[in-house]
């Protein structure tokens, strides 16, 4: 199991590497841009290149609108996604809001 500060060394400027209880870890950058280039992954994939198999995902948190999968495997998440319920899943609010009201139980569970 590679330690924490361990994989930390290896990181270089990665903002943050959660790591589970089973070593496997999860490296993060956060970016105060909405566009992502190859040089804000660089560390990313450098670290995943020295952990290998203990790597499970690598993200970079962006200001943009749109979250993707870059080819090289990264995950693109924007911040705003991180935010309050209400902010992030709509659906799932109706969903509870009309659990209360007349409508059919079907009708509410394709929401969810």
């Amino acid at each position: 199991m590679l330690g924490l500060d361990e994989a930390a060394l290896l990181s270089g400027d990665v903002d943050l590497i959660v790591e589970r209880r089973d070593g496997r870890c999860v490296g993060l950058e956060v970016k105060l841009s909405p566009i992502v280039t190859d040089d804000d992954v660089r560390h990313l994939l450098r670290l995943r290149e020295r952990l290998g198999p203990e790597m499970l995902d690598l993200a970079i948190i962006t200001t943009g609108k749109y979250a993707y999968r870059r080819p090289d495997g990264v995950a693109v998440i924007p911040a705003a996604l991180l935010g309050p319920e209400s902010r992030v899943r709509p659906r799932q609010r109706l969903a509870r809001q009309n659990r209360g009201s007349s409508r059919a139980p079907h009708s509410t569970a394709s929401l969810a």
